[in-house]
C-alpha cells in the first residue's frame, strides 16, 4: 500500500453527493447573538439559550431563511458534484461555499436593518457564521481531489510557484 493509500481511491460524484447531503443537515449554519440570547441554527433545528432558560425546537422548514439556507447549501452541494463530474470549478466551488457561510451575516444585515428603524428598540442583532460546511470541503478536496484537479494555486504562499503556475508556459525561464 502506497503511503497516500486514502488520496488514491477516488470519490465518485454520488459519494459527494451523499456526504455533502448528511453534512448539510448535520452542521450547523449559524450563530445569532442579541443581548437576552444565543441560538445555534442547524437546518431542521436550533438551541437557543436565555439567561434563565435553555430551548430546543424543531423547525421542519417553517421559517423562509431555512429555506432559503437549505436551497443555498444544495446549490453548493451540486457545484462540489460538478466538481467531481468535471464540469466545475475550484474557484466557483469555494466562492459559493464563501456565500453559503456567510449567509447568517447578510441574514442578520437585512433583519437587523428592519428591526433597528424601530425607535424602542434597544440591542443589536450579531449573526457569527460556522463554516463548517466549507472547512469540510477544503479538506475533502485535499485528502480525495477531484479528477485532473491541481490545487497548488490554493495552497502555496510562495510567489515563485504562483507565477509559476500563472505562466502561460511553466518550462520558459524568462529568457
Amino acid at each position: 500500500m502506497s503511503t497516500g493509500g486514502i488520496q488514491d481511491t477516488q470519490l465518485t460524484p454520488r459519494d459527494v453527493t451523499i456526504i455533502m447531503s448528511v453534512l448539510i443537515v448535520l452542521f450547523p449554519w449559524g450563530i445569532m447573538i442579541t443581548r437576552d440570547t444565543i441560538a445555534f441554527y442547524w437546518i431542521l433545528w436550533s438551541f437557543v439559550f436565555t439567561p434563565t432558560d435553555f430551548h430546543f425546537s424543531i423547525h421542519l422548514l417553517q421559517h423562509v431563511i431555512s429555506l432559503a439556507v437549505l436551497f443555498i447549501r444544495i446549490f453548493f452541494s451540486i457545484q462540489l458534484r460538478r466538481l467531481y463530474r468535471e464540469r466545475g470549478s475550484i474557484k466557483r466551488v469555494l466562492s459559493i461555499g464563501v456565500l453559503v457561510e456567510y449567509l447568517v451575516v447578510f441574514y442578520s444585515l437585512i433583519s437587523g436593518s428592519m428591526v433597528y428603524s424601530q425607535p424602542a428598540w434597544g440591542y443589536v442583532i450579531i449573526g457569527i457564521p460556522t463554516p463548517f460546511l466549507l472547512l469540510y470541503v477544503l479538506y475533502l478536496l485535499k485528502r480525495r481531489p477531484p479528477p485532473r484537479y491541481d490545487d497548488s494555486w490554493l495552497f502555496t504562499s510562495d510567489r515563485e510557484n504562483l507565477e509559476l503556475i500563472s505562466s502561460p508556459n511553466p518550462n520558459h525561464n524568462g529568457n
